[in-house]
């Protein structure tokens, strides 16, 4: 009997195990590849004078892979670094 509900223990978080993975990756997609490219898209085209990424705004997926790297670290610096100056800014760190 323990070997049945062990085996039925496991399989429920085999499951539970997998749906956690898939939102992970939707995160993924989503946060990083998302909102990282369309903040830094417009920092790097301005810091580059207009000549690279050379993909348009909605052309992610058509970026090599370092121009993605690129493209979404510097939009993810962007984001923090705000944030960091926003959260000084109204005293949050004391």
């Amino acid at each position: 009997m323990e070997d049945i509900l062990g085996l039925v223990y496991r399989g429920i978080l085999h499951v539970l195990y997998f749906i956690v993975r898939m939102l992970v990756v939707f995160m993924y997609e989503l946060g990083i590849d998302i909102i990282g490219w369309y903040i830094g898209w417009p920092i790097v085209r301005i810091a580059t004078f207009n000549q690279y990424p050379k993909e348009a705004v909605n052309e992610n997926k058509k970026a090599s892979k370092i121009a993605q790297f690129f493209v979404i670290t510097t939009g993810f610096v962007v984001l923090v670094a705000s944030g960091a100056i926003l959260a000084h800014a109204l005293g949050a760190f004391g």
